[in-house]
């Protein structure tokens, strides 16, 4: 199906509202040149700029757009894109565009988790994607009770693919 004939029900199911977190106003052209680069969707995607930084990304199939949502967090010019899913066409105004999906750990809402067993140099840890206000500043550490056992343990937060500074400007 061509994406320019895609009405009605079909279109919020293929799209995504993006929002640059950017005090300057981001080239048009370079930012849908750059993100198309990126991204390489599957049959593309069409950019289309609606408001100031704010744009809307029209994906040719479900797994092109979820894969874009789940490869996140993305970034443009050093500066977070935050992503709303669409209820219907035409209602933008009342996006707030106010969280973000990360890996994190222990942070916001879990969104998924890799039970795959990872190591760095510092010792094991978890992947957990989580859901994240980004008005909000991030957390650099975490106190739990390791299993249960009534010791208290302070675990260091590490950020994959994000500029905690990103994060941390109120727009």
């Amino acid at each position: 199906m061509e994406i320019s004939k895609i009405k009605g029900e079909q279109r919020p199911a293929l799209c995504l509202i993006g929002k640059v977190f950017s005090i300057k106003l981001v080239n048009k052209n370079v930012f849908m040149e750059v993100i198309n680069k990126i991204w390489r969707a599957d049959g593309g995607v069409e950019i289309e700029q609606i408001k100031g930084n704010t744009f809307e990304f029209l994906f040719k199939s479900l797994k092109a757009r979820q894969r874009i949502l789940n490869g996140g967090p993305w970034s443009f010019d050093r500066e977070i894109i935050v992503f709303e899913k669409p209820t219907w066409e035409g209602v933008i105004d009342g996006m707030m565009f106010n969280t973000v999906d990360i890996w994190g750990n222990m942070i916001g809402e879990v969104r998924e988790l890799n039970l795959e067993t990872n190591s760095y140099r510092s010792g094991h840890f978890l992947r957990v994607r989580v859901t994240v206000q980004v008005r909000e500043p991030l957390q650099q550490s975490i106190r739990v009770d390791y299993h249960g056992s009534g010791k208290v343990t302070t675990m260091l937060l590490r950020y994959e693919r994000l500029m905690i500074s990103v994060l941390n400007v109120v727009v």
